[in-house]
Parts: C-alpha cells; sequence; structure tokens
C-alpha cells in the first residue's frame, strides 16, 4: 500500500534560536508549509497570556513582548543546556524543554489545522540541532518533541540537514554526475555558530556524507550582534532610559531591541537606514531618530567578526585544511583592525575547500560572506539554497530517509563525529576522557577503573562534555549511581565502565563489577 504524503507525512522542524520552520517530504523532496499567518518561518517566542491561562507562540508572542517583556521569552534554545533552569513567564514557572514543546506543538498544529479534525497525522518527525550541542542538549531537544506529543524518528545535526538539502539539489540536476568535495557548511543564526567540514561523494549507487571536523559556539549569533550594536547606539547617543519608570523602561528596552534588529536586517541590503525608536530618551530629545549605516554596525561587532573568524581558521587546522599554527582571537582582531578583511587572504581555504553553503540567517550578513569569499574564493560560496528554510528542508529529507533508506533512489550514508570530549571526574575535580572529540560516530570505549576508599560500597559516576584539564572547566552531562558493591580495600574491585555515543550524539553509560554481580545502564538524559 503506498504511503500518504499529503495527510501523513514525515516531517522536519528547523527548532532555531529566533526563527523555526516546518517541512514535510512530499513523495519528490521537501515541501516547506506555511505557518496560521502566511509565513514560512515562525519566530521561537513563547508568551503566556494571564488573563486567558494560554500559550502565544510566534509574531504575536513577540510582538505582546514589546509591551509585557516579563510574559514571554525569546532565545531560549540558548537554555537548553541546563533542564532545571527556571523560565519564570508572568510568574509562572517552566522549564526550557517545556517552552521548547510550547514551539514544536505550536508548529505542528498550524500544520494539522490545515485539514478536517482528525485527518492529518504525521508518520514522523525530525527535529534539528546544533552541530556544536553536547550530549544532553540534544537528549533535552528529543524530550521537548515527545512532551510537545510528536511522533520522533530522530534527531539531525543542522549541518548534515542543510548539506542534504544541496545534496538533493545536486542530484537532481546532475543525477549520473560523479562527484568527490570539501564542503564546509557555515551555519550562523540567531542564537548558535556551527561550522562543519565534510567529504562529500556522489555516484550512482550512493550519497556519502562524512563529517570531518567541526567547531562553533552555541552563545553566538544574531542576538550577540544585536545587543552589540544597541549597546553602541545607546552610548554614542547618550540612551538613558533609566530616567522612565519600570514598565515603561522595560517597553522601551524592548522596542529598541526590536528596532536594532530590524536595522541590522535592512544593513544587510543597503548601506544606510533610518531608525526610528519613540519614547526613547536621548542627548538629541525624548524619541531616537538617526541615520545609521552599515559600518556603524560592522564596527560594533568587530569582536564577534574576530571570533568568527578564528573558529573557521581552528577549525581548518583541526581538520587538516590548513596548516597547524598558533592562532589567538586577540592575533585575528589585530590582523583584521590592520588590514580588514584583506588580512586573511594569506590563510587561504581554496585548495581544499570546494565549496561553502551559508546556512542560518545571520550568514546572510555582508562582513560574513565577504570574509567567506575572502577566505575560500569568491565562486565557492554558495546561497543556492535558502539559508532560513534549507534545514528545515534537510531535516525532511532525513525523516524521508529514515522512514524509506532509499528514498533518494540511491543509498545514503552519513558518517558523523562528536564534537566534544566525553569522560569522568575523577577525585580532585580532574576530568579524565574516555572518548575523543572528533571521533566517528556511533564510538564505544570500555575503561577499567577501581575505588578509592576502603570498604566502599558504592559508586559515583560523574558524566561531563569538554575540553578542559577540570571538570569545572567542562559541562556536566548527568551521573550514574551505582550501590552494592563487595567492601574491600581500596584499588581490590575492577569495575568495567562503558561509554557509548550513538549519532544523535545521546550518551548510554554501562557499569559492571563482576564479582559483586552489577550490570548497570543508564542513558543519560540529566543535566
Amino acid at each position: 500500500m503506498p504511503v500518504d504524503n499529503y495527510t501523513n507525512p514525515v516531517l522536519g522542524i528547523d527548532l532555531g534560536t529566533t526563527f523555526s520552520a516546518i517541512a514535510r517530504w512530499d513523495g519528490r523532496g521537501p515541501d516547506v508549509y506555511l505557518n496560521s499567518v502566511g509565513q514560512n518561518t515562525t519566530q521561537s517566542a513563547v508568551y503566556y497570556d494571564r488573563d486567558h491561562e494560554d500559550y502565544l507562540v510566534g509574531q504575536i508572542a513577540y510582538d505582546r513582548l514589546t509591551i509585557d517583556p516579563d510574559g514571554g521569552i525569546l532565545g531560549v534554545k540558548r537554555l537548553m543546556d541546563d533542564r532545571n533552569h527556571m523560565v519564570v513567564l508572568a510568574n509562572k514557572i517552566h522549564s526550557p524543554i517545556e517552552i521548547s514543546s510550547k514551539i514544536l506543538g505550536k508548529m505542528y498544529q498550524d500544520v494539522s489545522n490545515m485539514f478536517p479534525k482528525g485527518v492529518f497525522r504525521s508518520r514522523g518527525i525530525v527535529v534539528t540541532v546544533p552541530y556544536y550541542f553536547k550530549s544532553h542538549q540534544c537528549a533535552n531537544t528529543r524530550e521537548a518533541a515527545e512532551l510537545a506529543g510528536l511522533t520522533v524518528l530522530g534527531i539531525v545535526q543542522e549541518p548534515i540537514a542543510a548539506s542534504l538539502s544541496y545534496a538533493l539539489e545536486m542530484v537532481n540536476q546532475n543525477p549520473y554526475e560523479e562527484r568527490e568535495e570539501t564542503v564546509m557548511v557555515f551555519d550562523l543564526g540567531g542564537g548558535t555558530f556551527d561550522l562543519t567540514v565534510f567529504k562529500l561523494v556522489q555516484n550512482k549507487e550512493m550519497l556519502v556524507f562524512e563529517v570531518l571536523g567541526t567547531g562553533g559556539d552555541d552563545r553566538l549569533g544574531g542576538l550577540d550582534f544585536d545587543a552589540a550594536f544597541k549597546k553602541s547606539l545607546c552610548s554614542a547617543y547618550e540612551v538613558d532610559i533609566s530616567s522612565l519608570n519600570e514598565l515603561n523602561g522595560k517597553i522601551a528596552e524592548q522596542s529598541l531591541t526590536s528596532a536594532v534588529m530590524t536595522a541590522k536586517e535592512r544593513l544587510s541590503y543597503t548601506s544606510n537606514y533610518a531608525l526610528t525608536v519613540p519614547n526613547v530618551p536621548n542627548r538629541i530629545g525624548p524619541h531616537l531618530a538617526v541615520d545609521v549605516t552599515r559600518q556603524d554596525f560592522e564596527a560594533s561587532i568587530t569582536d564577534y567578526v574576530a571570533q568568527v573568524a578564528h573558529i573557521i581558521l581552528q577549525t581548518s587546522m583541526n581538520t587538516g585544511v590548513l596548516r597547524n599554527q598558533e592562532l589567538t582571537i586577540p592575533d585575528i582582531s589585530d590582523l583584521l583592525k590592520r588590514e580588514g578583511l584583506g588580512g586573511l587572504e594569506q590563510f587561504s581555504l581554496g585548495k581544499k575547500i570546494t565549496r561553502v553553503i551559508k546556512v542560518g540567517g545571520s550568514s546572510k550578513i555582508p562582513v560574513f560572506s565577504k570574509m567567506l569569499e575572502t577566505l575560500v574564493g569568491e565562486t565557492r560560496v554558495y546561497g543556492n539554497i535558502n539559508p532560513s528554510l534549507c534545514v528545515a528542508q534537510g531535516a525532511a529529507i532525513f525523516a524521508a530517509h529514515l522512514d524509506d533508506p532509499n528514498v533518494l533512489g540511491r543509498a545514503v550514508k552519513i558518517v558523523t563525529r562528536n564534537s566534544h570530549a566525553l569522560g569522568v571526574e575523577l577525585t580532585g575535580g580532574l576530568f579524565y576522557k574516555l572518548i575523543d572529540a572528533n571521533t566517528k560516530l556511533p564510538a564505544k570505549v570500555t575503561q577499567v577503573f577501581t575505588t578509592d576508599t576502603d570498604l566502599q560500597s558504592q559508586l559515583d559516576v560523574n558524566v561531563f562534555q569538554g575540553a578542559g584539564r577540570k571538570t569545572k572547566d567542562t559541562s556536566f552531562v548527568g551521573h550514574v549511581h551505582v550501590e552494592g558493591l563487595l567492601p574491600r580495600p581500596a584499588g581490590d574491585l575492577n569495575i568495567y565502565i562503558t561509554f557509548e555515543i550513538n549519532k544523535e550524539q545521546l550518551v548510554q553509560v554501562t557499569i559492571e563489577e563482576k564479582e559483586s554481580g552489577i550490570l548497570k545502564t543508564q542513558s543519560l538524559k540529566y543535566a
């Protein structure tokens, strides 16, 4: 019986920091849905309506934020590393997982509402995460989707989704061509930055995606650029919101933030913009009405420009695209101040990087496009896939692949790597790595440990991810508690600890001590 890709499709959701999108596999390719207000992206904003005890999501929630900032939140994705973080909306406490589930649920509901009641039901959904997310952030994202009532087929990293969008277009244009490329996915969104280098192989029988290396920062994106531009304008025009009462001050802050976001977007296409924000006292008068330029904006984000360049170069060195050398962010910053973006020409990546795919709304900012063109070459930077929609489209393609491995007319092989080292805490807070960063996934490693205290009958294994020598410089992923160890002298028991990471970067820990008869396996979801 043929599948119904209209009322019973597989779906892909790009759960973004500032904007999200949802797409289906229509049998031939990905198709992005419009939401309830006719837009192909939905703002990742959630607002709690006290009067009706209801949640608003999207543009309407964002608009409410401008008049009641305490009632909502934008950018909850940045909090997904801490499931216990308290998000307070109008005095009601939520977890980041709960807030994210509201966004996912609303997007699915918008699609379902296009059909008569009870007609639409997805066969399964894939949700995207940044490649630089740690295992517990991936687990928290899956949990948010499940909390929204969605049937989760899998989690896929955003650059892999973007590459699938590109690969499908490539296959459709040249179905019989054989090629091999080294592709860099530059994914700069509203809240996170992912840089991933792939080997992409196409032949008649197979598409192969092999991750060669990753880099990034889950606290770097358009929200930071907005804040820096806003701070610069407030300083230049001596904005004084403190003269307003508490409520008007919060409204003025939100209005100013919205205006700065709009100015940033407009300055990607024009060199000047007239910024106007009422009721924001400044040295000119009671309202802020000024002309701003692209140069003003770029000057305000110079530190972030240097940070992005450093991540590109460091990742290129880690993957063998660029020879190893000592480069710090201050080094890059000084170079850019002296020579501008032209100073990056000495780090040419064009000999090994055949193509750059730009993803995410912030990738459209001209200074980053120019940076990529300088490093790789103007003819190798591609924007032929929609940077705002290609991740949702790729997630739908991946969902179709999970649903039917031959959906693209050939086998698809995806080889991923973990973006962070995984290990345990030893006495004294030392971080002991069991699985290094950039290891092919899935991965499995077993290490023998022992007790460090006489007559010890129980054990706590604390699991961390990161690159620091001590656990305080890494991220806590979760812990496994074991009881029932035979009370023996310190060092007398052999305790086997096995770490497994799957392709979604989800972690499973198994602890075995044969003499005590202990065998415990636990998936880590707590962080």
